[in-house]
C-alpha cells in the first residue's frame, strides 16, 4: 500500500545520442529527495514508458535497487508497460522481486481497453 499523498513523475535522462543516462536520472531523484520529496514515479507518465526498451527498463530497475538509500528512504513507484504483453509481465516480475513500493500499470497507446478489462 502506498503511504504518500503525492508522487513526483521523474523524467528519464538521455544522452544526446538518445542512449539512457541512468546516472543523470538517479542524480535527479537524489536531488528531489534532498528537497523533501518522499515518493517518485519512475518510467511512468512522462512518455518514456513506450520509448524505453525492456533492457533499458530492467537497467533502470537494477540501478534503483543498487541505490539502497533511495529505495529504503523513498516510496518508489515504477511504470510497468510495454507494447508486448510478455515483456510487461517480465518487467512486472522483476519489479515484484525488489524493494520498489508499487507499480503503475500502463497499456499500449493504440489499445483502448474496455471498462471490464
Amino acid at each position: 500500500m502506498l503511504k504518500e499523498n503525492f508522487h513526483v513523475a521523474v523524467p528519464t535522462a538521455f544522452f544526446e545520442d538518445e542512449s539512457l543516462d541512468i546516472k543523470g536520472t538517479m542524480d535527479h531523484i537524489r536531488n528531489l529527495k534532498g528537497q523533501g520529496v518522499k515518493s517518485v514515479l519512475v518510467s511512468g507518465t512522462t512518455g518514456e514508458q513506450h520509448s524505453l526498451n525492456l533492457q533499458e527498463k530492467l537497467e533502470m530497475v537494477e540501478a534503483l535497487e543498487s541505490e539502497g538509500t533511495l529505495v529504503d528512504d523513498m516510496e518508489i513507484i515504477f511504470g510497468v508497460a510495454s507494447i508486448r504483453q510478455k515483456e510487461a509481465e517480465q518487467l512486472a516480475k522483476v519489479v515484484g522481486e525488489t524493494k520498489i513500493a508499487g507499480v503503475m500499470l500502463g497499456y499500449p497507446p493504440y489499445i483502448r481497453p474496455s471498462q471490464a478489462e
